[in-house]
């Protein structure tokens, strides 16, 4: 105070407790208090399993002001009092939630007994995993992807079932095995860009109906033309495709009854030519 009464031109017989505000200097603790908040801000917005942010979940902060404690264990702001209006950065807790990330991680495991590796193997097919690292980070599968040997001067690095070396990797390191639409379960070299094998590319099951349909005409040569001039196939939806359409049988009324003749390529079973014949 008497460094600022000096630089006011003041004695100490006129300081006062509006000097600071008179000679426009902020007290010293209002940048500290700036810098903690804005850690404080920068800290609650980090995605889900950064350590800062999962230390500030499980640990009560306690912060004291004017002889109370103002405690809370969530990552939100502490209360906003009215002589704290020299903070403008300060935010609000907002109120959406955090949007859940998946990520997929590749470790590597140094182990000098194949037993080790059939092990591990058994292990984690013949379990189930969802393990908990923390309140908000959960491990949902475990899986061996690819396992290298050392193979004379060099290694083999094999894939396990449902993963495959790209073909590019197939062929810049070689294969220990054949090459099977463009991809291969072995080669000679561990990938120098740190590449292991990649999951399969499971293709897509197509099943095939046969449709019957009945139409009422009485112009059947016309039907007949307008599917000849149809370029097939034609697609209905993005998974639904029409092969092929075509007149199987035409019907008649000739007499008393009808007549059902089949079109080219198609015939009548034997048991349904006896059971007409039989009438």
């Amino acid at each position: 105070m008497c460094f600022l009464c000096r630089v006011a031109g003041l004695t100490l017989r006129d300081q006062s407790p509006d000097i600071q505000r008179e000679i426009r200097v902020e007290p010293l603790l209002l940048p500290i208090k700036r810098n903690q908040l804005r850690w404080f801000g920068y800290l609650i917005r980090m995605p889900p399993g950064h350590l800062p942010l999962e230390v500030l979940q499980r640990g009560q902060i306690q912060q004291k002001r004017d002889g109370n404690f103002i405690e809370f264990s969530s990552p939100a702001l502490p209360v906003h009092y009215e002589e704290e209006h020299f903070l403008p950065h300060t935010r609000e807790k907002r109120n959406a939630l955090l949007a859940q990330v998946e990520y997929t991680v590749d470790v590597e495991l140094n182990v000098t007994d194949v037993k080790t590796v059939d092990y591990l193997r058994n292990l984690l097919n013949n379990g189930s995993f969802s393990l908990a690292l923390g309140p908000t980070v959960n491990v949902t599968h475990i899986g061996i992807t690819t396992v290298c040997y050392p193979n004379g001067a060099n290694f083999q690095c094999r894939c396990e079932d449902q993963y495959v070396w790209p073909y590019r990797n197939c062929i810049t390191y070689g294969t220990c095995d054949e090459i099977i639409d463009d991809t291969c379960g072995c080669i000679n070299s561990i990938p120098s860009n740190g590449q292991y094998c990649q999951p399969k590319k499971v293709p897509p099951v197509v099943y095939e109906y046969q449709i019957s349909i009945a139409l009422n005409t009485t112009d059947a040569d016309q039907l007949r033309n307008t599917l000849k001039n149809i370029p097939f196939p034609i697609q209905i939806s993005t998974q639904i495709n029409i092969s092929d359409a075509d007149i199987t049988t035409v019907c008649s009324q000739g007499g008393t009854g009808f007549q059902c003749r089949c079109e080219d390529d198609y015939l009548w079973p034997c048991d349904k030519c006896a059971f007409s014949s039989s009438l």
